[in-house]
């Protein structure tokens, strides 16, 4: 769900906000000016939206390490030639 916080002086048209969201269905956006407007519960605890699977951690880890580790050997190995040729 995405909420929308109006504020004064904002611009707080109807109509901007329903071409940003043309594609996106109206029961899953919703404008509020006031916090106690919100629902007090997101979720239900049964069956939670915003559950994450471990092994995805686990996976983007293992590519953030690999994506730095050769980020890292990219640099080292410009240095070397850059000293051996220069």
């Amino acid at each position: 769900m995405i909420f929308i916080r109006l504020v004064d002086g904002g611009k707080n048209d109807d109509n901007r906000f329903e071409t940003a969201f043309k594609d996106v269905p109206n029961d899953k956006w919703s404008s509020f000016s006031d916090a106690n407007e919100l629902p007090q519960k997101l979720y239900d605890d049964e069956d939670p939206i915003n559950l994450v699977d471990e092994s995805d951690i686990v996976n983007n880890a293992i590519i953030l390490s690999m994506s730095l580790f050769y980020n890292i050997l990219s640099i080292f190995l410009t240095l070397v030639v850059t000293m051996i040729y220069v």
